[in-house]
């Protein structure tokens, strides 16, 4: 087994060491070449596009093209193998093998495009699992690089439409099964992915009337059309939709000749490359090897707009959750603003010392001063708790603990101060053994016995 994986990597990374190229006598890529773009070819998952003769594993892996402003880039599907056309001469296309990437499979049907003059693509799927990873190529490293998303969306190119003006990309989820744990996804869902902010945003569910004429696995064709600015979907059963994912609408195409392009022959003959450029439709045929390319004018006056959505959007709570966010905010200040008011209004009579004899310890300190004694007799310590607990403290606010705490050890020590004419105090705070950053009180037995009169 090891021997045929051996043999299989080395067979792979000999074919990316390809040579450059020369594509003769190719009709439609020489006017495309030729072509201001950018341009956006149609997708087809059941395309046998080649321009450029592969040797080796890739040989049967159909091709696609990325059209800029000027340069033209040749895809090899499912890797991440790139060509540039260089150059023209005549009849013939130059053309130069830009990347040296080895991996392969795991972007089949990734959307791939320009984006600020980047290479980019998007999405696709492997053996085991549907990816919406964003991608671009780095010409430096020659390699492809992954660009952080807010989520990871998987999708691939069966169904989306590049907004160019806005650097929006929308795409349809479709149904996919993630074959890693076996969990098949049925949601059709529609989404936006902002390319300058890096964000997909959940825009709504397919409509019920968009889902009954896409089933699964039987489109054909699908073209974007940057002047009317949707994609066009071509399926099997005869049927033609244009797809508004700005402004959620479907249109049906509803002029004839457009649609006898697509489906006029019958004996397997079909369209393989398309695409849309001010206003006019660009095809080849699939029985043409030079992919001269016809044209037919296309307009939104050549379909009928539907009375649904594309997909029904996606309810927006973000103003009732922060409207329920400020209800509960105050609610809560509210209750603390009572309770602290409360608080402050305890009386405080039985802590007060001021009836003429400083010196003389109150019932209450007494108490407090005999626990501790006690409890340092055998050797431990008080806790801030049980202090509490003594004073009646426990079920104020942690303010108030503090406040009447403090105050009410500050004067035990004081009275004892003044009284047995001393410098030490009464209730002595050591740090906690079990924690540093707490303390405990105790009182050593000589001063016990002086406040305590034993």
């Amino acid at each position: 087994m090891k021997w045929l994986l051996t043999l299989t990597f080395f067979l792979i990374v000999s074919s990316t060491n390809s040579q450059d190229s020369v594509i003769i006598g190719n009709k439609g890529l020489n006017r495309i070449y030729e072509m201001d773009g950018p341009i956006h070819f149609s997708h087809q998952l059941r395309s046998k596009l080649f321009f450029i003769k592969e040797e080796g594993f890739f040989s049967n892996f159909h091709q696609a093209l990325i059209k800029g402003k000027k340069d033209l880039y040749i895809t090899t599907e499912g890797t991440g193998r790139i060509y540039q056309v260089t150059d023209k001469k005549s009849d013939s296309l130059f053309i130069k093998k830009l990347d040296t990437t080895v991996f392969f499979g795991y972007n089949n049907a990734a959307y791939s495009f320009l984006y600020n003059d980047t290479l980019m693509s998007f999405g696709g799927f492997g053996y085991w699992r549907v990816n919406g990873i964003l991608r671009y190529y780095s010409f430096k490293n020659q390699e492809w690089d992954a660009l952080p998303l807010n989520q990871e969306i998987p999708a691939s190119k069966e169904c989306l439409y590049f907004d160019r003006p806005s650097n929006q990309l929308y795409f349809l989820q479709l149904p996919y099964l993630d074959a890693a744990i076996n969990k098949e996804h049925k949601e059709q869902y529609v989404f936006k992915l902002d390319l300058v902010n890096k964000r997909n945003e959940l825009l709504g569910e397919l409509s019920r009337e968009a889902y009954s004429f896409f089933p699964v696995g039987i489109q054909y064709l699908s073209v974007e059309l940057p002047s009317l600015g949707g994609e066009l979907i071509v399926l099997d059963g005869r049927n033609i939709y244009l797809l508004d994912f700005k402004n959620n609408g479907v249109y049906t195409l509803s002029n004839k000749a457009i649609e006898k392009t697509f489906f006029s022959n019958s004996v397997g003959i079909h369209i393989d490359l398309a695409f849309e450029q001010n206003g006019k439709l660009y095809f080849s045929r699939s029985n043409d090897p030079s992919h001269q390319l016809d044209s037919i004018p296309i307009s939104i006056n050549d379909f009928t707009k539907l009375d649904y959505p594309l997909y029904i959007p996606e309810k927006n709570y973000t103003f009732l959750y922060i409207g329920i966010g400020i209800v509960f905010i105050s609610l809560f200040s509210f209750v603390i603003y009572r309770k602290r008011k409360r608080d402050n209004n305890i009386p405080t009579q039985e802590y007060t010392l001021s009836d003429g004899r400083e010196n003389e310890f109150k019932a209450h300190e007494i108490d407090l001063i005999q626990k501790i004694y006690q409890i340092s007799q055998a050797g431990k310590s008080y806790s801030v708790e049980d202090v509490n607990q003594v004073l009646g403290l426990s079920k104020k606010s942690l303010e108030i603990q503090k406040k009447i705490r403090t105050e009410t050890l500050n004067k035990i020590n004081h009275r004892f101060k003044m009284k047995h004419e001393t410098d030490e105090d009464l209730i002595e705070r050591i740090r906690s053994e079990e924690d540093r950053r707490f303390y405990r009180y105790i009182i050593r037995e000589e001063n016990g016995k002086k406040a305590l009169g034993l």
